[in-house]
């Protein structure tokens, strides 16, 4: 079988129901989610659409929230201001500010979004990488998950560049496989590359980004940093990564049609 034969056959899979769990998991989130931001149902910039300024005034006062010096109470964000306070005391310095810049990074770039999507803007193939490696929110993720794990990564870890790489190629694997498996309306675009070519491409791309993690960490158990903690990051790290496969097969709205 063809490495793209799995891709569904859909203009636009977002209307098909999503995860097996969808429909139990949805009110709860939109309940929490309608907490996070007044007027908006999804808490997102991205879901002002093209209202630049909007996405950026909300954008303005979650990073209030993030950077003030103290725990701050703000009564048009007072759930997220309790979640974001709960986290600032729980979390050790050195990670909540990690986490902090990633989730402004996180921010900041679905304020660009808005802004792109404004412009109709094609971004260079490097540009657009760096972009979606921070929109994909993966970074979050891995700090979070450091953080749910019950420890913290020393400096010389962080600082390893083997490990930065392998970061990086998490958030490029969901970005990838996310879209080997989303058929576009049409089947080649004005160059006259066909769909089944292009998906051939991303498949052969998220191999290698597979193939490249494992080599990252095989060096990272060789080197000096590494230790238990750095074990259960990297196990973490490739569950992300099998979990983001096996997403992709059990959602409804990829799988094939008919």
């Amino acid at each position: 079988m063809a490495p793209y034969d799995f891709v569904p056959n859909v203009q636009c899979s977002f209307p098909v129901k999503c995860h097996p769990l969808y429909s139990f998991i949805r009110p709860g989130l939109e309940d929490w989610a309608a907490t996070l931001e007044p007027g908006h149902g999804e808490g997102n910039p991205k879901g002002l659409g093209a209202d630049l300024g909007g996405a950026k005034r909300l954008v303005d006062s979650y990073l209030g929230i993030i950077h003030a010096p103290e725990p701050v109470a703000d009564m048009e964000f007072p759930r997220f201001c309790d979640m974001w306070n709960d986290l600032r005391a729980d979390m050790p310095l050195k990670q909540y500010q990690r986490f902090a810049n990633r989730v402004s990074e996180l921010l900041k770039a679905s304020v660009n979004q808005v802004r792109l999507r404004n412009l109709k803007t094609v971004m260079g193939l490097e540009e657009l990488l760096a972009h979606r490696r921070m929109l994909v929110g993966v970074f979050v993720m891995e700090t979070l998950m450091e953080y749910g794990m019950g420890f913290e990564l020393q400096d010389d870890a962080i600082s390893n560049q083997d490990l930065q790489e392998a970061e990086s190629l998490v958030a490029d694997h969901c970005n990838w496989r996310y879209s080997v498996q989303y058929r576009p309306c049409g089947n080649s675009d004005s160059k006259g590359f066909s769909f089944e070519y292009a998906a051939d491409k991303v498949q052969k791309l998220v191999q290698s980004i597979e193939h490249r993690f494992k080599k990252l960490c095989e060096n990272i158990r060789r080197s000096s940093c590494y230790n238990g903690a750095m074990e259960a990051y990297l196990e973490g790290l490739s569950h992300i990564i099998s979990g983001n496969l096996e997403w992709h097969r059990q959602t409804g709205r990829y799988k094939l049609v008919s």
